[in-house]
């Protein structure tokens, strides 16, 4: 009974060929998991030991972290004053272009300022 359970799991007791149930049976299963194994490793966070996904790039690193190990992203509700701050800091270092939608800068001229 049991030898019949592993012939038939790994494949080897003659289902539509020799080998058509291996192929198709165990090796199958064995690229699902190796496929997910990839994603998940690839997808993860770069600290050690963290499973989380990791989607926040560090700045001048190739890693890419979680929101736990990001050391900016704050932990958190994110509010509009900290998108502003963090988005103006960078301006100021050159990390990002101006925005007029963040506090006062350069106005455009409006097409009645251009005729008078």
């Amino acid at each position: 009974m049991v030898l019949n359970w592993l012939l038939h799991t790994f494949g080897l007791d003659d289902g539509s060929g020799a080998w058509y149930l291996f192929w198709s049976g165990i090796v199958g299963d064995l690229a699902l998991v190796g496929g997910l194994w990839v994603l998940l490793r690839r997808l993860n966070c770069h600290a050690a030991g963290c499973w989380r996904i990791g989607i926040h790039h560090v700045v001048g690193t190739p890693y890419v972290t979680c929101r736990k190990h990001h050391p900016i992203v704050p932990t958190g509700r994110v509010t509009a004053e900290q998108i502003a701050r963090v988005h103006q800091g960078a301006v100021e270092t050159g990390l990002a272009v101006p925005d007029r939608h963040y506090g006062p800068g350069p106005t455009e001229a409006t097409d009645e300022e251009e005729a008078a």
